[in-house]
């Protein structure tokens, strides 16, 4: 059975720290939330910051990274926590996270520190 042979360290940030996201960018992130029923659970989550988003059809198509930015004039920008979700017409589709009732966001880990240093047999 293949495994890690020590536990890889993490440290996550303070859910009050506001994430080190330049300004018109967003970055991936895992997130710990505690859940309702006490159970911690890790997932996904980017962290934008007056990033510009679109509704409708794209007038303005450019390659930022791994994402296509789409943005019409009348578009929005955002800042906050939001799920990302593949799509093949898109390339993404991005909409605000929301915690079931109960759940507490605990803190946040960028996932270029994810890097696991212990040896997997």
């Amino acid at each position: 059975m293949s495994g890690v042979e020590e536990p890889i360290m993490v440290r996550y940030r303070d859910s009050k720290e506001t994430p080190p996201v330049e300004r018109g960018d967003l970055e991936t992130f895992i997130l710990a939330v505690r859940k309702k029923d006490g159970r911690i659970a890790a997932f996904p989550a980017d962290y934008l910051n007056d990033f510009p988003l679109w509704v409708g059809e794209p007038e303005l198509p450019a390659r930022r990274g791994r994402f296509r930015v789409l943005a019409k004039a009348e578009g929005t920008n955002a800042t906050g926590w939001f799920d990302h979700l593949p799509d093949d017409a898109n390339d993404a589709i991005i909409s605000p996270m929301t915690l079931a009732p109960g759940d507490e966001l605990l803190g946040w880990v960028p996932v270029a520190e994810l890097t696991p240093t212990a040896k997997i047999r």
